[in-house]
């Protein structure tokens, strides 16, 4: 980081000791108030700032809280969240930037259609932030409030971490993924689908920009690509 970016975060950081509403909201947060207010932030990218803010605060008392904000429905959940990723990148740069977003499924479980893949690949994704602890903050569609979720316990024991060398027979890790919910598919194009030959499996998951080809050397993992 230059010295100008040093020099801009610090002043960012002063003004906002000084602001006499943060400082309430700050002593508020050590007193442990059930309840705080803050009105009069309309603007999106005032709203991003203040998410930010409060992080932020939150860090700097040392508490390893997460703030969960529910988001109406009249209001753009990526828009807020890309917003809220550069102010936390402006504020601390220590600070973990992921913004975790649970967007509403885009159809009615009573039409019969399954949800897009690009839906399903943000809820996995959010989810998973929600149960390891990983997102700084977490931006939640009103909407997908009324959508039951699997417990974090169970969201943790489906998380599965991969390394060439490790010993895993292929057979153990397919059944794992059904149980995941994945399905089996090839060629592989979407998130949440596999496909098996051999000793070659292909996976798209969610938290992948694409899949990973998974090479075995029987019951080893011989690469991952």
């Amino acid at each position: 980081m230059g010295c100008y970016e040093e020099n801009v975060r610090d002043e960012l950081r002063r003004r906002l000791r000084a602001d006499p509403a943060l400082r309430a909201l700050r002593d508020g947060i050590a007193r442990r108030e059930p309840v705080l207010v803050v009105s009069g932030v309309h603007a999106s990218g005032a709203k991003a700032f203040l998410l930010a803010a409060l992080r932020w605060v939150l860090r700097s008392l040392g508490e390893d809280a997460r703030p969960l904000v529910f988001v109406g429905m009249e209001e753009d959940l990526h828009a807020l969240g890309e917003e809220v990723r550069l102010f936390l990148s402006l504020l601390d740069a220590d600070t973990p930037s992921a913004t975790a977003l649970l967007p509403a499924f885009d159809v009615s479980p009573f039409e019969g259609l399954s949800p897009h893949p690009a839906v399903l690949q943000q809820r996995a994704r959010a989810l998973t932030a929600l149960a390891q602890g990983e997102a700084a903050i977490v931006l939640v569609d009103a909407k997908a409030l009324l959508t039951r979720t699997l417990a974090p316990a169970d969201l943790r024991s489906l998380d599965l971490r991969l390394a060439p060398g490790e010993a895993l027979a292929p057979e153990t890790l397919v059944s794992t993924l059904l149980t995941a919910g994945y399905v089996c598919e090839d060629p592989v194009r979407e998130p949440g689908q596999f496909s098996w030959r051999g000793g070659i499996l292909d996976v798209y998951s969610p938290s992948e920009s694409a899949p990973v080809r998974i090479e075995f050397c029987g019951d080893e993992i011989a690469s991952l690509r």
